[in-house]
């Protein structure tokens, strides 16, 4: 396997029609460290990555990098998506506001169909969408982040979990973040505030869930399972 490391970079108000920072759909294994990844933007609404968008790799590690002010119009992943491939680590690090104005999925970080995931020591806020969507996925290991002050339209303001078969979800803080629309009736709406578990096992064990916010007529300021 192909490995291509990508160091102290400055990758900054770039455009394409999907990965607009970084984008690959090849083999290769990544390990992309200490770069600042900001102000990109795709330009195809309907696709994914207007930071990072990695699909079919032989795996990843992100660490350390600064991910911000990212936006993938209607699509996923404002920050970073990866779409399918082998094991994809993120260690420490900071990853904020960026953009799914629709609130489609992911408005920080979203992974699908990858496994195993890893996330240990990342800072993960303001966002719009969810600060993290994992989806589809054998394993995934969530441990000592911070994920504060994300707001999505509904479905885990701060932490999004769907269909994932060995989730361990431990050591985190989910704070201040929201959900919320308004239906044609006007009626605020939105589940899950702080974080939603769908189809999923596994453990959620000693986080901290405080000041997470949902919908006025629906459940789960922190937790919905």
């Amino acid at each position: 396997t192909n490995t291509l490391t990508i160091s102290a970079n400055k990758i900054l108000s770039n455009t394409a029609g999907r990965g607009a920072g970084i984008g690959s759909d090849g083999p290769s294994q990544f390990l992309i460290v200490n770069n600042e990844i900001a102000y990109n933007k795709l330009t195809v609404a309907t696709n994914s990555g207007g930071g990072v968008r990695l699909q079919d790799g032989a795996g990843a590690t992100l660490q350390g990098n600064q991910i911000h002010h990212n936006e993938a119009p209607t699509g996923y992943g404002g920050g970073v998506d990866v779409d399918q491939g082998g094991t994809t680590v993120f260690n420490n690090n900071v990853i904020y506001s960026n953009i799914v104005p629709t609130n489609t999925g992911g408005g920080g970080v979203r992974v699908v169909g990858v496994a195993p995931t890893q996330l240990v020591g990342n800072l993960i806020y303001s966002h719009t969408g969810n600060g993290l969507f994992i989806e589809s996925s054998a394993s995934a290991v969530i441990s000592a982040n911070q994920i504060l002050s994300n707001s999505a339209r509904s479905n885990g303001g701060g932490v999004r979990i769907n269909k994932v078969t060995a989730l361990t979800f431990s050591n985190n803080t989910v704070s201040n973040n929201s959900v919320g629309f308004l239906d044609i009736s006007n009626t605020p709406k939105g589940l899950a505030g702080g974080m939603q578990v769908f189809s999923s096992t596994g453990t959620i064990e000693g986080n901290l869930f405080t000041n997470n916010r949902s919908g006025t007529y629906d459940g789960g300021g922190a937790l919905v399972i």
